[in-house]
């Protein structure tokens, strides 16, 4: 790379353009990080015409590298933070040292809020609760949180220029509930499930979040000491610091739900290191069994496996040129130990000065290469533990002794509670309550046994007389009319049938409603799934307007369970996951001409359906030769039950040599696995990474 391909424009705090910092004179060190906030640095003349606006309080600068062909990209914006002088009698202009930050930091400084359309003050739901594909999901929570979608009082400083751009739908369908945790954590752990990575740059005049690829560039980019393409390499390699994660959601005791996750990398890592590290993971706050497992196979993304931790400078190689072959967040590929491993590039370092300009590519954590940067990240670590506790931990409200309204009732100095008299068939009685009531039955009881025709009762349903036990010792009624009439057996048991293409929407009213026909079920409106069923419905207290659905379906591979509210409109149905038995890790059925990578237990395509999700694994090539370019090919068949619902499809885009949309993985409704390539041939293909719900 040349100091002529690097341009460092200066911004002011409105994100408006002030100059331009010629090569000549531009000293720039800058750390990029992939999904993180970067780093930067840049020294000047104390005269510089440039100083003042940098000078300046939420001035920034852009750095944009123009390719070979000409092509600009931004390699990183961002705000000053630190401007320093340093001068002297020999130098009275000095030197200026200005420290900053990417844009990134919009992220780092937000949280994602249990509600984020209402203040912090007035929030109604403890939990921000999503599910979509991947890249969807990041942009959502951007959107509401500090996007166009945010609220005006969170909508300010830079903020106020945040944008998302255009959704391309990449990634798996991911499910998270945040309250108030900090955004850019949790958009790193829904990057990490679906091979995707993030970053904030300015564009024109905004600050735009985008979405990127991680790029499989093995078989392009490869660095090595022996072959000249570092100049220098410092490399650790350690164990995995987990191999069994042992998620705990809702319940308490023996009732706890409870999660075990494992990898294929961590499974083999107990073999090769000889080593068995289990971990606990507090998730109290979800009750959700797939986001159970997301949390455990997020960990054991970033702590499952042996790591090669590298501080690399490379060399200017024309065919390995950074920003055009290899990006940070890219896999390529480095000789250590006597061997090729496929890594991860975690932060791209650069540094420009009068002798050229000097790229560096770190891999893994490298600070564990540094005594202090390694305290600071488990100072860090630790302290995103204690946040998460609290956040988990809802603020106890004040007690009191007296009845004072939003108070925990605390009990007074002779062990009693107080409380206020009922209004509602809900609310606790008092002994006043209690008294009155008592008395009033009394009452009502004499003046029934002073009637000569209801002395004795009655056994019959008979209106106005007292009811009597009939010879089995039971009490008949009326079917119950009214909310606090008693109900029969017969009500509770019997459901009425549901016609045909009718809308679940009108059904407002208590009680149970059977469909007996798929037909029908696919001919109504706002039913959850096309199949038959039973349609329960329940109302709030009194006439609050609040309407309970739960619907119950047939289904011949396992009975679904969907649910949903009103409350001035319907929402949405929900799922409630289905408790099955683990299938265990299933072969796919490869059609001819195509087989798995090789016959090496981590490259098996395997397919599993646990808890109504079905999860995906392995590697898989073309029994001769590569797979063809520009083709829909057929390669594999998956086992009976792991489908999905009509007009369901996934897409998963997945490694190839050279490019980055190199071929599409479909599993159709059909059950068949189709492969879907670009325009190259590629040698290999991941089936892992997947995930759908159980049909």
């Amino acid at each position: 790379m040349r100091r002529e391909d690097i341009t460092v424009e200066v911004r002011d705090r409105d994100l408006a353009r002030q100059g331009v910092i010629t090569s000549r004179y531009l000293q720039l060190t800058a750390r990029v990080a992939e999904s993180a906030v970067g780093t930067w640095e840049i020294a000047l003349p104390g005269d510089h015409p440039m100083v003042p606006h940098l000078n300046a309080e939420g001035s920034g600068i852009i750095v944009t590298q123009t390719l070979p062909d000409g092509t600009p990209r931004v390699m990183f914006s961002g705000p000053t933070d630190k401007p320093t002088r340093k001068r002297d009698q020999q130098n009275v202009a000095g030197l200026m040292s200005f420290k900053g930050i990417s844009d990134d930091i919009v992220l780092a400084d937000a949280l994602a809020f249990g509600d984020p359309a209402r203040e912090s003050d007035a929030q109604q739901t403890s939990n921000d609760t999503r599910t979509a594909i991947a890249e969807t999901l990041m942009r959502e929570y951007v959107d509401v949180n500090i996007g166009v979608g945010a609220s005006s009082t969170r909508r300010i400083g830079l903020r106020a220029y945040v944008s998302v751009a255009v959704d391309e739908g990449r990634g798996v369908v991911i499910t998270k509930s945040p309250r108030f945790q900090n955004l850019l954590e949790l958009l790193q752990e829904i990057a990490t499930l679906s091979a995707l990575q993030f970053r904030v740059v300015q564009v024109d005049d905004a600050l735009q979040f985008q979405v990127l690829d991680r790029s499989d560039r093995t078989a392009l980019v490869r660095l090595d000491i022996q072959n000249g393409t570092l100049n220098s390499e410092e490399v650790e390699k350690s164990p995995p610091t987990l191999t069994r994660a042992y998620v705990a959601g809702q319940g308490e005791g023996v009732e706890r739900t409870i999660v075990e996750r494992t990898s294929v990398a961590s499974v083999a890592s107990e073999s090769t290191w000889g080593r068995v590290i289990e971990r606990w993971f507090d998730a109290r706050d979800k009750s959700d069994l797939v986001e159970l497992a997301q949390q455990g196979d997020e960990a054991l993304a970033t702590e499952g496996a042996t790591t090669y931790v590298m501080r690399a400078t490379t060399t200017d190689s024309t065919s390995m040129l950074y920003g055009a072959d290899w990006l940070e967040g890219d896999v390529i590929s480095v000789h250590v130990d006597g061997g090729e491993r496929h890594v991860r590039v975690a932060a791209a370092a650069v540094v420009m000065n009068a002798s050229g300009v000097l790229v560096g590519a770190a891999i893994g954590d490298i600070s564990t290469l540094d005594e202090v940067a390694a305290l600071e990240a488990r100072v860090v670590k630790n302290e995103k533990r204690i946040d998460k506790i609290a956040r988990n931990t809802d603020a106890v409200p004040p007690s009191a002794i007296a009845t004072t309204p939003g108070t925990l009732a605390r009990r007074d100095e002779s062990g009693r509670f107080k409380a206020a008299d009922p209004a509602a068939a809900q609310d606790a009685a008092t002994k006043a309550s209690s008294e009155a009531a008592a008395d009033g039955a009394q009452t009502a009881a004499e003046a029934f046994a002073t009637s000569a025709d209801n002395a004795l009762g009655a056994t019959a349903a008979t209106a106005n007389t007292l009811a009597k036990r009939d010879g089995s010792g039971q009490l008949k009624a009326a079917d119950g009319v009214a909310d606090d009439d008693v109900a029969t057996v017969g009500q509770l048991s019997v459901a009425a049938s549901l016609p045909d293409a009718v809308d679940l929407d009108d059904y407002t009213t208590p009680g149970l409603w059977h469909q007996n026909q798929n037909a029908q079920a696919s001919t109504g409106t706002n039913y959850p799934a096309p199949y038959a069923g039973l349609l329960e419905v329940f109302n709030g207290a009194g006439t609050d307007g609040f309407v309970y659905q739960m619907y119950t379906t047939y289904k011949g591979n396992g009975t679904r369970i969907f649910k949903r509210a009103y409350y001035g409109s319907w929402g949405s149905w929900l799922e409630i996951a289905a408790y099955e038995s683990d299938t265990g890790w299933v072969d796919i059925n490869f059609r001819s001409g195509y087989a798995e990578y090789s016959s090496s237990a981590a490259y098996t395509c395997q397919i599993r359906r646990m808890n109504g999700v079905v999860y995906t694994r392995g590697l898989m090539k073309a029994s001769s030769g590569d797979i063809p370019a520009n083709s829909s090919i057929t390669v594999a068949d998956m086992p009976t039950g792991y489908g999905f619902e009509p007009d369901y499809n996934i897409y998963g885009a997945s490694g190839g040599a050279n490019s980055r949309y190199s071929a599409t993985v479909v599993y159709t409704t059909g059950g068949i696995v189709e492969i879907r390539t670009g325009g190259e041939a590629i040698p290999y293909l991941g089936f892992g990474g997947y995930s759908w719900p159980a049909a």
